[in-house]
């Protein structure tokens, strides 16, 4: 189930994965050469993407656990409470996230 990866929305995202090493050998013919321009020019792609993904899912967390938790008249340095709240608040966010992800990949599967 979701509970069995802690963070399957960073795995999904790529992170804490190692590139698969290229399985072309490059003898120096411009199809070797386009391949592999087009195999960078998709990695790029990814990456970037995965990027914004995790962007967008860092300032979504922020914005709603932030709206729940800090007390924004509050000029103090956070309390227990407020931290205590962050913590589980992005606790939840991606145990949530993690579930539809996971019922999403598991749907797209069958």
């Amino acid at each position: 189930g979701p509970e069995s990866q802690p963070c399957m929305a960073l795995a999904w995202l790529g992170f804490g994965k190692k590139s698969a090493p290229s399985s072309k050998l490059d003898n120096g013919s411009d199809s070797n050469f386009a391949d592999s321009k087009v195999d960078i020019l998709k990695s790029s792609v990814e990456k970037q993407l995965k990027a914004k993904y995790m962007s967008e899912l860092v300032s979504s967390i922020t914005h709603k656990c932030f709206a729940k938790c800090i007390d924004v008249h509050n000029k103090q340095p956070l309390d227990r409470s407020e931290g205590s709240c962050l913590a589980l608040c992005c606790d939840r966010y991606l145990d949530s996230f993690n579930m539809v992800l996971h019922t999403v990949m598991t749907r797209s599967q069958r």
